[in-house]
């Protein structure tokens, strides 16, 4: 899961990313790594922070996926 947020939000910040999250764990989904949380607010392109955790939590799907 990757969530997009601006942390000038305060508590609601990436709300809609841990809200899925959270729903998907509670029908049983399968978590393979963790969320990534990307501050809009530190991060100008977002592809910048989630390259490099896609291109590590690849490897750690089951050959089946």
């Amino acid at each position: 899961m990757i969530a997009l947020g601006d942390s000038s939000y305060g508590e609601t910040y990436c709300g809609a990313g841990r809200h899925l999250d959270e729903r998907l764990a509670d029908l049983g989904a399968t978590r393979h790594g963790e969320r990534l949380e990307i501050d809009a607010m530190e991060t100008f392109m977002a592809d910048d922070a989630a390259l490099p955790w896609v291109e590590a939590w690849i490897p750690t799907l089951p050959a089946t996926a």
